[in-house]
C-alpha cells in the first residue's frame, strides 16, 4: 500500500509538523485534508481484533509496523503469518511473534504464549507508538534494559501525557498493557470504549499567541464533531458553533 505501514506515515507526519498546525486541522475538519485521526487509527485497529477474536484467532504480533494504511489511510491489520485458531493452539505450536518491547510481562518471563491478553497488552503499546508518532517504543534503550524496566519495575513505554488526556486513551491505555491478565479488557471492552456515548466529550484545545483567535475542538466520539470557532475581537466576543459529520461506521 502506497501510505505504508502506520509508523511510517506518522513519522512522516511528525517530520513537516502538520499534526501540530491549527491549519491543517481546520482543513481535516472540512474534509480536504488527509491528516490522521489519531483515534480513530486506533478504533481501527481495535475493531480489526475484536473481529478476529470473536473469530477465535489470535494475531501474535500485533504492532504498528504490521497495520497498513489504504488510499483512504484505513487501518488495515498485516502479518498474520503467526495467527492461530485459538481451538489449535498447543504447547508445540503456541510460539509467538510478538517484538520484545510489545510482549507482556508473562511473554518476557517465559510464562505464557499465544492467548488474546497478549495481543491485548501489545495493543496497548502500539496505541503508545501512535500517540509518540515513533515505530519503537522505548527507543533508545537496548532489549536487555527494556526487559528489566517491565519484569522488575514493572515499568511502561512513557508516552505524551496531554495527548493521550485530551483523547481520553489513559484508562484504555493502563488497562491494556495491566501486568494482571485477568486486568486487561476483551477488544469488545476495548472498542466500546474508544468510540464512547455520543455524549461523551474529548477537548482538544489549540490557542494562537496572538489575542486575535483560538481555536477549541470538541469531539463526541470518532463518528460525530463538533468544531467550535471563537473569535476574540478588541471589544466583544463571540462564538460560532458548526457540526460536521464524518460517518465511519
Amino acid at each position: 500500500m502506497r501510505n505504508g505501514s502506520l509508523p511510517e506515515y506518522l513519522k512522516r507526519l511528525e517530520w513537516d509538523g502538520s499534526m501540530v498546525s491549527g491549519a491543517s486541522m481546520v482543513s481535516e475538519v472540512y474534509g480536504d485534508s488527509s491528516e490522521p485521526d489519531l483515534l480513530r487509527f486506533m478504533v481501527e485497529i481495535s475493531r480489526a481484533m475484536k473481529y478476529a477474536h470473536s473469530a477465535h484467532v489470535v494475531h501474535g504480533d500485533l504492532k504498528g509496523a504490521n497495520v497498513l494504511l489504504d488510499n483512504d489511510l484505513r487501518c488495515v491489520l498485516a502479518d498474520f503469518g503467526h495467527s492461530k485458531d485459538i481451538s489449535q493452539i498447543s504447547c508445540k505450536n503456541a510460539q509467538h511473534a510478538h517484538g520484545l518491547r510489545w510482549q507482556s510481562p508473562g511473554l518476557m518471563a517465559g510464562h505464557f504464549l499465544l492467548t488474546k491478553e497478549n495481543d491485548v497488552y501489545a495493543f496497548g503499546i502500539a496505541c503508545v507508538e501512535i500517540v509518540t508518532f515513533r515505530s519503537l517504543p522505548w527507543p533508545m534503550m537496548p532489549d536487555n534494559v527494556v526487559k528489566k524496566l517491565v519484569l522488575e519495575e514493572n515499568s511502561r513505554p512513557p508516552f505524551p501525557s496531554k495527548i493521550v488526556d485530551r483523547l481520553g486513551i489513559r484508562q484504555v491505555l493502563e488497562r491494556c498493557s495491566n501486568d494482571k491478565v485477568m486486568e486487561r479488557p476483551t477488544f469488545s471492552q476495548v472498542v466500546k470504549r474508544l468510540e464512547g456515548p455520543d455524549e461523551q466529550v474529548v477537548v482538544l484545545l489549540r490557542s494562537t499567541s496572538g489575542p486575535i483567535e483560538s481555536w477549541l475542538w470538541l469531539f463526541t466520539s470518532p463518528a460525530i464533531r463538533v468544531f467550535t470557532e471563537t473569535i476574540l475581537g478588541p471589544t466583544n466576543r463571540y462564538a460560532r458553533i458548526r457540526k460536521f459529520c464524518s460517518r465511519t461506521h
